[in-house]
């Protein structure tokens, strides 16, 4: 599906299974679904969307597996007061937020979110599971910050955060309210490479912290 003056792929009120597609250029959003049950992507390339890549708002689940969703003109993948599971994939070059929930539920495991202008990940009024995941540079120069602010922000919800690599955000790498961070290593940031800013008990094991160019942990 290429170069539609809209949205690449629009769904509402039903469900939808997308696979093995390629939606490029679409002058809306690249796919997008409202007030569904349930979207499913797998094995597609969702690119240069003049909106948002992926969209589903006040709907059910999304679910993307081996899914690239890159140059995206605001958000790559967004979930609006929806649940959103990610694996094995690859979200670049997201003109805002690289992968939002926003009231809803996050579980990312295994993929990259690279060179956001913003966020990276940003769940909000969201718990957020995330499992290696990396946010991180991947141009071709190796000469951009990895997220445009905060790697990783988790607010208003619980963040559990393992086995990740989150690399030259330009804010905090990772900002979480309550949860947990293990087996992560936190390096080249802008200010702060851990900020935990809620009244509950979190937990960091096993971390890597360097580099970061104010503090290590706040």
């Amino acid at each position: 599906v290429g170069d539609a003056a809209l949205a690449g792929v629009e769904i509402y009120q039903g469900h939808g299974q997308l696979s093995s597609c390629t939606i490029d250029a679409a002058g809306g959003h690249g796919i997008s679904a409202r007030q569904s049950g349930q979207l499913l992507v797998s094995d597609c390339a969702v690119t240069n969307s003049y909106n948002n890549g992926v969209l589903l708002s006040e709907g059910g689940t999304l679910t993307l597996s081996d899914v690239s969703v890159l140059d995206s003109g605001l958000t790559g993948v967004k979930a609006y007061r929806s649940v959103a599971n990610i694996t094995d994939s690859t979200v670049r070059n997201s003109g805002q937020y690289g992968v939002y929930v926003y009231d809803g539920a996050l579980s990312l495991s295994g993929s990259s979110v690279a060179n956001s202008v913003s966020h990276g990940v940003l769940a909000s009024l969201a718990d957020a599971t995330l499992s290696g995941v990396l946010v991180v540079d991947q141009s071709a120069q190796q000469d951009q910050p990895g997220a445009g602010a905060t790697g990783v922000t988790v607010i208003g919800g619980l963040a559990t955060i393992t086995d990740s690599l989150i690399d030259k955000a330009q804010s905090y790498g990772i900002r979480i309210e309550s949860g947990s961070i293990s087996g992560t290593r936190v390096s080249n940031g802008g200010l702060t490479g851990i900020y935990v800013s809620g009244h509950s008990a979190s937990l960091i094991s096993g971390c890597d912290v360097v580099d970061n160019l104010y503090r290590g942990i706040q």
